[in-house]
C-alpha cells in the first residue's frame, strides 16, 4: 500500500514536470522564427577596402559603360563620405547578425536539452507504471497464497473438511486459481451435505494506478465471499440473512431479490438469544423460528454472542441462506461474505471460517428435523409469492396491450379525419401537427 501511495506521487510529479518543460514561452522564440529560412551574413562589400576604393567600386557598378571602356570614373567628396558610411553601417550589422546566431545557437542547445528532458520523464512515468503493474500483481499474489496457507494446508480448516482442494485432484496442481490480478477462486468438494464450495477473493486493483487513487476516496477492503452449493435434499426452504445493514439494504434494492419478496426484520427475542449482538446485525428471515434453530448453542458461545462477536465484528459482513434465489444457478446455496485481514493476519479468519463449514453441518441437519407444519407454512408462502409475481407479470402485459390498442385506435380515427378533409385542410392539419411535434422536441431537449 505505501509503495503503491509513493508511486501515485512520483506520477504526478513527472506529470508536472512534463507540463512544465513542454510549455516553451512565447518571448524565447521571438525573433528566431525565420533565421533557419534566410541567411544571416550577406556581405555585399568587402569591408577591408578604402574608402576611395569603395567608392570607385560604388562609381563603376552605377556606370557600368564608362567601366567597360576602361575609363575611370571620378569619384567626389561626397562619394567617399558615402563609401565610409557604408563601410560603418556594413560593420554594424555583421556584428548584430553574429551576435543574433550566437543567441539563436544558444536557444537550440536550450531546446534540444528540453526535450531530451521530456523524453526522459516520458520514459520514467512508463517505466513507473510498469513498476507499479509488477508489484501490485506480487502483493496480490502474496495475499491470496497467505490465505492459502493458513486455510488450504494439511491439517488446516478446509482441508479437513473436504477431500479435494482445487480443480484437480493432485497434490501437486495449485490450489487456488488465477482468475484475474485482483481475483482468486478456490474450488474445494467432497463433503456430506454439499456438492462443492467456491471461495473468491476479491481483492484491490493494486496493479492499477488508477482504481488505487480512486480507493484513496472510495475506500474498499479486501473480500472473500464463499458460496456453499448444498445437495438435493440436504436444505429445507428458507430464506435467512443475517449481516450489517449495509449489505442488507444492498440485496433489498436488487431487482427481484428473494430478500424483498420472501422475508421480513426479525426483532431477536432476549429470551431466545440473550447474548444476541442485536445492536450490529441486522436479521432478515422467513419467520424467527429459522434464526433460532440455526443459531445452536455452539455456533453462539464461539461466533455470535456479544463477547465472541467483537473479535470477529471487522471481518464479518454478511450470511445469507436461501433455496429461492432466481438470479442464481444453484437451487440451494449458503453464502458467506467477509472482509480479509492484513496479509500476516490471515489465522484471525480461523473461527469464521470453522463458521462456515459448521453451517453446512447444521442445515444439512435441519432438512431432517423441519417439520411438516414447517413445510406447509413454507409451501404457502411460495405459492403467495408467486401469485404477486404472476398477478405482477399479468397486469403489466395488460397495460402493455391496453396502450398499444388505445393507439392503433388513434392511428385509426386519424386516418378516417383526413380522408374527409379538403386538400387545404390537410395541409393545415400537417402544419399543426408539425408545429406540435417541433414544441415537444424542443421541450425534451431542454428538460
Amino acid at each position: 500500500m505505501r509503495a503503491a501511495c509513493w508511486l501515485n506521487v512520483l506520477l504526478l510529479a513527472s506529470v508536472v514536470l512534463v507540463g512544465q518543460h513542454a510549455v516553451v514561452s512565447a518571448t524565447e522564440l521571438e525573433g528566431f522564427d525565420d533565421l533557419d529560412d534566410e541567411p544571416i551574413l550577406q556581405p555585399p562589400i568587402a569591408t577591408d577596402a578604402s574608402p576611395e576604393e569603395l567608392a570607385e567600386r560604388i562609381a563603376a557598378v552605377s556606370d557600368p559603360v564608362a567601366a567597360a571602356a576602361g575609363e575611370t570614373p571620378a569619384v567626389g567628396v561626397d562619394g567617399a563620405a558615402a563609401a565610409a558610411a557604408a563601410v560603418e553601417s556594413e560593420k554594424t550589422a555583421t556584428g548584430g547578425a553574429q551576435k543574433s546566431k550566437a543567441s539563436y545557437s544558444a536557444f537550440r542547445k536550450v531546446s534540444s536539452w528540453r526535450d531530451v528532458q521530456r523524453e526522459l520523464i516520458f520514459a520514467a512515468i512508463i517505466w513507473l507504471y510498469a513498476l507499479n503493474v509488477y508489484l501490485g500483481r506480487q502483493a496480490n499474489s502474496r495475499i491470496a497464497l497467505a490465505w492459502a496457507n493458513a486455510f488450504c494446508q494439511e491439517g488446516r480448516v478446509l482441508d479437513r473438511n473436504f477431500s479435494q482442494l482445487g480443480i484437480e485432484n493432485d497434490p501437486n496442481a495449485p490450489v487456488m486459481e488465477r482468475v484475474s490480478n485482483s481475483e482468486f477462486k478456490l474450488y474445494a468438494t467432497g463433503r456430506r451435505f454439499c456438492s462443492h464450495l467456491n471461495a473468491t477473493l476479491s481483492l484491490r486493483k493494486r496493479q492499477d494506478l488508477l482504481s488505487m487513487a480512486m480507493y484513496q476516496v472510495n475506500p474498499r477492503p479486501d473480500a472473500l465471499d464463499v458460496e456453499v452449493a448444498m445437495s438435493e435434499g440436504a436444505m429445507p426452504p428458507m430464506v435467512l440473512f443475517v449481516g450489517l445493514s449495509k449489505f442488507a439494504k444492498e440485496w433489498l434494492s436488487e431487482e427481484g431479490s428473494d430478500l424483498a419478496a420472501f422475508t421480513h426484520t426479525i426483532d431477536v427475542a432476549r429470551d431466545r438469544l440473550h447474548r444476541w449482538p442485536s445492536d450490529r446485525l441486522v436479521v432478515l428471515a422467513e419467520h424467527s423460528s429459522l434464526l433460532y434453530d440455526v443459531m445452536t448453542e455452539p455456533m453462539m458461545e464461539q461466533v455470535f454472542s456479544q463477547q465472541a462477536f467483537e473479535s470477529v465484528r471487522k471481518y464479518f459482513r454478511y450470511l445469507l441462506f436461501t433455496t429461492e434465489d432466481s438470479a442464481s444457478k444453484l437451487p440451494r446455496t449458503l453464502r458467506f461474505s467477509f472482509a480479509l485481514p492484513h496479509v500476516t493476519k490471515m489465522e484471525d479468519l480461523d473461527t469464521l471460517m470453522a463458521a462456515v463449514c459448521a453451517f453446512i453441518d447444521i442445515v444439512g441437519c435441519y432438512a431432517a428435523q423441519f417439520t411438516p407444519d414447517q413445510r406447509k407454512r413454507a409451501a404457502a408462502k411460495r405459492a403467495e409469492v408467486e401469485a404477486v409475481r404472476l398477478k405482477s407479470a399479468a397486469t403489466s402485459e395488460e397495460a402493455v396491450d391496453r396502450a398499444w390498442a388505445l393507439r392503433q385506435k388513434k392511428e385509426q380515427e386519424k386516418l378516417e379525419m383526413l380522408k374527409k378533409m379538403t386538400p387545404q385542410q390537410k395541409q393545415k392539419f400537417e402544419e399543426k401537427q408539425r408545429a406540435k411535434m417541433m414544441r415537444k422536441a424542443f421541450k425534451t431537449k431542454k428538460g
